[in-house]
């Protein structure tokens, strides 16, 4: 049996350096995915709290014809909120989010990486 499928769909959005943007039309959003549990480089689960699992908001853009996943925990999802400032954001909605600088939280903790974002709302 032949496996024709060789690439995650969809793909996950990667910021790899400052200056990094991912942008594209809002195909799906999820409010409810799953946060995953990590060991090492593996998945071994969601990640789970006093409260059940953790969930994030996904946004599945498609960034020049890929269908692109977006995790909007932590502080792409301040930089949305911020550029929607009390509006929600919708499919065909264009969103765009830079990887703009990291911010030093202390000594014990990693530095945080700090995003702005732009919401084109689509014409109704």
């Amino acid at each position: 049996m032949k496996f024709n499928e060789n690439t995650r769909n969809p793909a996950p959005a990667r910021f790899a350096a400052i200056g990094t943007t991912i942008e594209g039309t809002v195909l799906s959003i999820d409010p409810n995915a799953l946060v995953p549990e990590f060991s090492g480089n593996r998945v071994i689960g969601p990640k789970m709290s006093v409260n059940g699992p953790v969930t994030q908001i996904d946004v599945v853009l498609d960034v020049d014809g890929t269908p692109t996943v977006l995790h909007t925990r932590g502080g792409v999802g301040t930089a949305i909120a911020k550029a929607l400032n009390g509006a929600d954001l919708n499919e065909g909605d264009f969103l765009s989010v830079t990887y703009t600088g990291d911010e030093k939280i202390s000594d014990e903790i990693s530095d945080a990486k700090v995003y702005s974002a732009k919401v084109v709302h689509a014409k109704k």
